[in-house]
């Protein structure tokens, strides 16, 4: 068995053999020309095994990769989220709608009777079934695939409205 240097990435755990550093007596044979056949065996000595604090070069481009694409997801989401807020706030200017609290007992928007609008829903929870509300919760119902699949072109008819809207407005 010859001895080898072997280098470990501690970041990745993967590693990699580098050069020999004692040869063995098969291997010294096979360079002789003794035998047809050299020594097949990699074998590492803790004294020649070094290790580093950083990944190999395939998990860095992967990482590299993989960070790429999760900007991009990040800058689409807040793209998205600017969106929606900016679209909200449209159509709470434009219907001139408020929202009614749950003391009342109404509907708590009016918005909602329209299509396409943001929904509030109230989900109540009667755990005993005898009528006493325990809990009241408000969620949004929009779906965000169909947010994100908003065509470039309503996209810019939107953001012409809510320019309109913002030099009306001063």
């Amino acid at each position: 068995m010859c001895i080898h240097h072997r280098l470990i990435y501690r970041k990745c755990g993967h590693f990699t053999w580098l050069g020999i550093t004692k040869k063995c007596q098969s291997e010294r044979n096979f360079d002789q020309g003794k035998i047809d056949e050299g020594c097949n065996v990699m074998w590492t000595h803790p004294l020649s095994t070094y290790r580093v604090d950083r990944c190999c070069e395939s998990c860095a481009l992967e990482r590299a990769t993989t960070d790429r694409a999760i900007d991009e997801i990040r800058g689409r989401i807040q793209l998205t989220r600017e969106l929606l807020a900016k679209i909200q706030d449209l159509r709470e200017a434009s219907s001139g709608v408020q929202e009614r609290g749950w003391s009342d007992g109404g509907v708590e928007s009016a918005a909602s009777m329209n299509r396409g609008s943001i929904v509030k829903v109230g989900v109540v929870d009667d755990c005993g079934g005898d009528g006493d509300v325990e809990e009241a919760e408000t969620m949004d119902l929009i779906d965000p695939n169909e947010v994100i699949k908003v065509s470039q072109a309503h996209f810019r008819n939107m953001m012409e409205l809510v320019r309109e809207h913002a030099s009306s407005s001063e």
